[in-house]
């Protein structure tokens, strides 16, 4: 993604969008790093969190010469995709210092490349034109009579890029849904962290439930453990779901000029729980649905089931049965007494 489109306006979130600009204000002001964790559910509203903030601290500090850039994690099982949100984020960086109109800034951030993070440039599209008669790969930045000098590995040539970068510039990097991203990326993500000193903010989101395992602590986890332990200034964010008022006004402001009947207003804030994504699919449906469960829902909830064991599902499925009120033991009978009645008729 190379660019990032205008968001909707936000309902609630204050607080959260006071932090994350004032760590970017101290940032610039003070020449300091900031990471920030930024944790919740699927559809609660981190990336339209995220986009906004993006755009809001490149708009407030231009004058500080602010380079930002986005990446989001996606669900890859090709081992050739590694560090693919590291990527997706320089590319948006580079993207966004070509659209400022900048040509000194453009040069600085293609010759940084070109010094210090030349394994990278085929990544970058933006860099990679501009430097198409010069060096574009390891191979041949050793061929273009630098052969002393020996290359480092990619997650050194990166620490060393970004930390030219903010030599001269502040720097935000937003990384978001890193729940998807590989063990490599993440690895990257906290030696960057750890390593680069001077006014760099880092963002790093991801869904807390998708990053459990019952088998062994997942490499995020314990990612941001490791980020607790060496940098205990870093921000861990919780990002909770709306309020019924704030899930009405978000409702009006999803529904535009259209009216929302009250009993329609009540069943949409009761079924919604607070998750913005389910509020907005269900004001598509409206009054005017046939029942269904709009497929945005459907599918966060049927993406969370995957990841349950069998006998988890069995345990939802029978307490869904039974509706909104039961008792745990009851339930458990249940479920015992179908296991049972299903060994015995096999």
């Amino acid at each position: 993604m190379s660019r990032i489109d205008a968001p909707p306006a936000l309902v609630d979130r204050i607080d959260e969008m006071s932090l994350l600009v004032g760590c970017v204000d101290r940032a610039v002001q003070a020449g300091e790093g900031a990471v920030v964790v930024l944790r919740g559910e699927a559809g609660v509203g981190k990336s339209t969190l995220l986009t906004t903030f993006l755009e809001r601290a490149a708009e407030q500090q231009a004058g500080a010469g602010l380079l930002t850039g986005y990446g989001q994690a996606m669900l890859n099982s090709l081992a050739s995709d590694s560090f693919q949100p590291v990527r997706e984020c320089l590319r948006s960086l580079t993207a966004a210092v070509q659209r400022s109109g900048s040509r000194s800034a453009l040069e600085r951030v293609v010759s940084s490349f070109r010094t210090n993070a030349p394994d990278w440039i085929e990544s970058v599209p933006v860099v990679g034109q501009l430097l198409a008669a010069g060096v574009r790969t390891g191979q041949t930045f050793m061929e273009s009579g630098r052969d002393g000098l020996e290359m480092d590995s990619r997650l050194d040539q990166l620490v060393r890029l970004i930390q030219d970068l903010v030599s001269e510039s502040p720097l935000l990097m937003v990384l978001d849904d890193l729940h998807w991203a590989d063990t490599a990326t993440i690895d990257l993500l906290i030696t960057i962290a750890l390593r680069v000193e001077g006014p760099l903010m880092l963002v790093l989101a991801y869904r807390p439930d998708q990053a459990r395992s019952a088998e062994q602590t997942h490499s995020l986890q314990r990612a941001v453990f490791r980020l607790c332990r060496y940098r205990p200034e870093a921000r861990i964010v919780d990002l909770a779901r709306l309020s019924s008022s704030d899930t009405e006004a978000l409702v009006r402001q999803a529904a535009t000029d259209r009216l929302i009947a009250p009993h329609v207003m009540s069943r949409i804030v009761r079924l919604s729980t607070g998750n913005p994504l389910f509020a907005e699919s269900l004001v598509r449906v409206g009054e005017h649905g046939d029942g269904a469960a709009p497929v945005q829902i459907t599918a966060v909830l049927e993406e969370r089931l995957s990841y349950l064991t069998e006998d988890d599902q069995r345990l939802l499925e029978t307490a869904a049965l039974v509706g909104y009120s039961f008792e745990v033991d009851y339930v458990a009978r249940l479920v015992k007494r179908g296991t049972s009645m299903t060994s015995t008729s096999a």
